[in-house]
């Protein structure tokens, strides 16, 4: 599994793990970002509805490449989840 972050995310996984380890709690941006989604699964759902809205969508793939995209294939992968 893979999944992107903006460079801004990337910094608030690192801010966490610095605010644990001022507490003795030391953990690696995995399991940062794992407690971070048991804290979703914990949100009722009209609140995890807002946070969703108010994260930027990106689109797949590695920042700085042009990947060729395939309209057909987008659509199918939008449908039917991804095929891995």
């Amino acid at each position: 599994m893979s999944f992107c972050l903006t460079p801004e995310e990337s910094e608030a996984v690192d801010a966490a793990r610095e605010r644990l380890g001022r507490q003795g709690v030391l953990r690696n941006r995995s399991e940062v970002i794992r407690a971070a989604i048991g804290c979703l699964a914990a949100m009722p759902d009209g609140q995890l509805a807002e946070a969703a809205l108010a994260t930027q969508q990106l689109k797949p793939g590695r920042r700085g490449q042009a990947p060729a995209v395939d309209d057909e294939a987008e659509k199918e992968w939008s449908e039917n989840g991804d095929p891995d």
